[in-house]
């Protein structure tokens, strides 16, 4: 016999594990998630939006609108864009826009909205997510600073494609993010609690004798193992995003350690300069499918050079290698990186197994404005000899031909006073 009382208790349990977990998904994403309806007041929100929009409590926000937001200077603008994809149907996606905090701080924001549908198929409304992408701009600008400053475009252009690529993965989990909140029933959810509220007093036979009653118990369990699955996911994402966003960190990190050090003469590990620069390029071999192989002499001595120029050199050398390989019709793509010493100066060979050099051509590869690629202007290899031979080494290249590969070695003194030539 059906006990009333008790299947009211289970369905009160099962909605309130239901909200939990979507509570719970919902705040646990690092970016900021908002939801409104067709006249674009707020119907709710995770706590970092709510933070940002100068409130304690998510609650705050429901049934507030843009103008009651602590970005006022940008409500028009959002609000035309919320009417945008309400009557389009269409979604923004990664859309970047400035915004003032309640603070006066200009903030850029990386934003996805997306047409909420109800049961019936019509939009109800939007869901909106977006990231606080100001440090990456800023970081972005002050690289292409240094990168001006200190002569650095080569080494800049690496990082920044380092960081775009990385970049790619956060966009990507901001996406899944928001397409997760967007399929979220929260709509079908919100039409459940209306309908059990509407019982009052009668919820118990509302079980017992109304053939929606069963159909109710069953959705809400299906929810709540839906959400279960849905926080796990997020929870992945969220660490996967956490990761790309310290990687990004450490990319730009090293670049500028880099250019803080420009025209310092210093005592540096060979190796740690050769790690850097693989750390710069290295979104660039895995996918491209070329093989990076250090050979590393054991107990090599410490150089007195300047850092920032060995950098770009080294860069240059390794972007040339790639290119050779990538030109390459052959499989088994490989980059060599060969360290010794020997005679009072460590070397540093970069080896690829790519396309080769024709005879004709290994006397002329060094000469201002010389060049085998179209889409360059000849100036990385020049540039790089010449800083050789300021920091008193020297750089050279062998090949045995078309198809045979090639080795770029660059000859640095152990010891070099401040100031030499």
């Amino acid at each position: 016999m059906a006990n009333p009382a008790r299947e009211t208790l289970q369905a009160a349990d099962a909605l309130r594990a239901a909200y939990q977990i979507l509570d719970g998904v919902i705040n646990a994403i690092p970016a900021r998630v908002f939801w409104k309806d067709r006249d674009l007041v707020y119907l709710g929100c995770n706590a970092n939006f709510a933070r940002d929009a100068g409130f304690t409590d998510a609650k705050e926000i429901i049934g507030k609108d843009e103008y009651q937001m602590g970005w006022l200077d940008q409500a028009e603008l959002y609000r035309s864009d919320d009417r945008n994809v309400i009557e389009t149907g269409c979604a923004k996606l990664l859309i970047e826009e400035p915004q003032t905090d309640p603070e006066g701080n200009c903030r850029t924001l990386l934003t996805s909205k997306l047409p909420m549908r109800g049961p019936d198929g019509e939009i109800c409304g939007i869901i909106g997510t977006y990231m606080d992408i100001t440090e990456r701009k800023l970081l972005e600008s002050r690289l292409l600073e240094v990168s001006r400053y200190a002569g650095m475009a080569e080494v800049a252009s690496a990082v920044l494609h380092n960081v775009g690529n990385v970049a790619n993965s956060v966009n990507i989990s901001a996406n899944i993010f928001a397409e997760q909140v967007r399929t979220a029933p929260v709509a079908d959810l919100a039409r459940i609690v209306a309908l059990l509220r509407e019982q009052g007093a009668g919820l118990g036979g509302f079980f017992t004798s109304d053939p929606r009653g069963p159909k109710v118990l069953e959705f809400l369990y299906k929810l709540a193992e839906m959400f279960t699955g849905l926080q796990a996911a997020q929870l992945q994402e969220i660490s996967l995003l956490q990761k790309n966003i310290d990687y990004i960190k450490d990319i730009v990190a090293t670049q500028q350690s880099y250019a803080h050090f420009s025209g310092l003469v210093e005592e540096l590990d060979v190796t740690d300069l050769v790690e850097d620069t693989l750390r710069i390029k290295s979104a660039n071999f895995p996918r491209h499918e070329v093989q990076v192989v250090r050979e590393f002499a054991p107990e090599l001595p410490a150089i007195t050079t300047e850092r920032h120029k060995v950098l770009q050199i080294l860069v240059n050398l390794l972007t040339n290698a790639k290119a050779a390989c990538d030109a390459s019709p052959h499989a088994g793509k490989q980059i060599k990186v060969r360290v010794a010493h020997a005679g009072g100066r460590v070397s540093v060979q970069v080896i690829d197994n790519g396309v080769g050099i024709c005879s004709e051509n290994l006397d002329r590869i060094f000469n201002h404005g010389f060049t085998t690629k179209l889409e360059s202007r000849g100036f990385g290899l020049h540039n790089a000899a010449n800083m050789a031979k300021e920091i008193g080494g020297s750089l050279s290249v062998q090949s045995s031909g078309p198809g045979s590969g090639a080795t770029f070695t660059l000859e640095l003194p152990i010891h070099r006073e401040n100031g030499a030539k």
